[in-house]
C-alpha cells in the first residue's frame, strides 16, 4: 500500500506535481483531487485519531497550523531538514514559521483581476473600497476556502471595519476561472485572485494588478505526521528542491520560499512585494472560516 501525500495545489499544477512525486519517490501517491470542504476537514483534523492518515499534509487552510502550534497536535520536527534557508524577502516579512514542526514550501500570492471599463485607475487596495456591496463589485473565491476570510481581515484591519462587514461585501459565488469570465463579461469589477488564474484572461478589457502596497500572502503549510516512515522527510525536501520550486513557479504560479529558486515573471517583475498580516492573524483566519462552516463544532 502506497504512503500519501495530501496536498492541497492549483490544479494547474497537480498534474505535473503527481508525475515528478511518483516518479522520485514510487512508494508515494498525491492524493487525488479533493473539494474544499474535504481540504478544509483534513486541516482542521490533523492529528485527530479519526482523521484520514497522509504521512504529508501540505495545505493553504490554517486549520492545520492551528492544531499544531495553538492545540499541541504532534508532527515531526523539521529543523533540520536538508533545504536552502527560507528567501530573505519572506524572513524580513515576519513569515519564518512560529513553531518547527512546519514548513512553507510555496507561497501564493492574491493580486487583483480588474475590468478597465468598471474599475479604471485600480493601482492598490485601497481602489476596491468604493466597490464594496456595490452591483456589479468584488468578486471572491468561495467560503469554503481560506482566501475571502484572510482578504476580509487584511482590509477590515487595513480599513478599520470589521471583517464580517467587509466579507459579505464580497461576490463570493464563483470560482476563479468563472470569475474571470464574468470580469469579461462586466458581471464584476475587480476579482481577488492569485496570479495563475489571470493569466487565462484572453480579453483585452481585464488585466492583472499587483497591488502598489503588495500581494496578500497566503503561505502552503507543510507537515508531516509522526506515524510516518522516516524517509517522508525526503519527499519535502525533494518539495524544496531548485527543481521543484522552479515547477512551483512555472506551472502553478506559486511564489518560491528557498534562497536558490526564482520566481514568476510577474513576481519578479513587482520585485518580491508582498504583505503578510502575520501567523496569529493566519490562525485567526481559520478560526473565523470554521465559526462560519461549522458553527456548531
Amino acid at each position: 500500500m502506497k504512503r500519501m501525500i495530501r496536498f492541497a495545489s492549483p490544479p494547474m499544477l497537480a498534474r505535473r506535481l503527481r508525475q515528478e512525486i511518483e516518479r522520485a519517490f514510487p512508494d508515494y501517491e498525491l492524493s487525488p483531487p479533493a473539494t474544499h470542504l474535504e481540504m478544509f476537514e483534513a486541516a482542521r483534523g490533523f492529528g485527530e485519531p479519526e482523521s484520514e492518515a497522509a504521512d504529508i499534509l501540505i495545505t493553504a487552510y490554517p486549520h492545520m497550523l492551528e492544531r499544531i502550534w495553538c492545540d499541541g497536535a504532534a508532527a515531526v520536527d523539521l529543523s533540520r531538514l536538508d533545504a536552502a534557508p527560507l528567501r530573505c524577502e519572506w524572513q524580513t516579512t515576519g513569515m519564518t514559521p512560529p513553531v518547527p514542526t512546519v514548513r512553507i514550501v510555496a507561497v501564493v500570492p492574491l493580486v487583483l483581476a480588474v475590468n478597465r471599463d468598471l474599475a479604471p485607475g485600480t493601482r492598490d487596495w485601497d481602489d476596491l473600497e468604493p466597490l464594496l456591496r456595490r452591483p456589479h463589485g468584488i468578486g471572491a473565491p468561495p467560503v469554503d476556502t481560506p482566501l475571502p476570510f484572510l482578504l476580509a481581515a487584511y482590509l477590515g484591519a487595513r480599513w478599520g471595519r470589521p471583517s464580517s462587514d467587509v466579507l459579505v461585501g464580497f461576490d463570493c459565488a464563483s470560482p476563479p476561472l468563472d470569475i474571470n469570465k464574468r470580469l469579461s463579461r462586466g458581471e464584476l469589477a475587480a476579482g481577488l485572485l492569485p496570479p495563475a488564474f489571470c493569466r487565462n484572461v484572453r480579453e483585452g478589457n481585464v488585466a492583472l494588478v499587483w497591488p502598489a502596497s503588495g500581494a496578500l500572502a497566503v503561505p502552503m503549510v507543510a507537515a508531516i505526521s509522526p506515524d510516518a516512515p522516516s524517509d517522508a522527510i525526503r519527499v519535502l525536501e525533494f518539495l524544496l528542491s531548485p527543481e521543484m520550486q522552479a515547477t512551483f513557479a512555472e506551472h502553478g504560479g506559486l511564489a518560491p520560499v528557498t534562497a536558490d529558486a526564482t520566481g514568476f515573471a510577474e513576481l519578479e517583475a513587482a520585485e518580491w512585494r508582498v504583505l503578510w498580516p502575520g501567523w496569529e492573524a493566519f490562525v485567526d483566519v481559520g478560526r473565523a472560516m470554521t465559526a462560519h462552516l461549522a458553527p456548531n463544532d
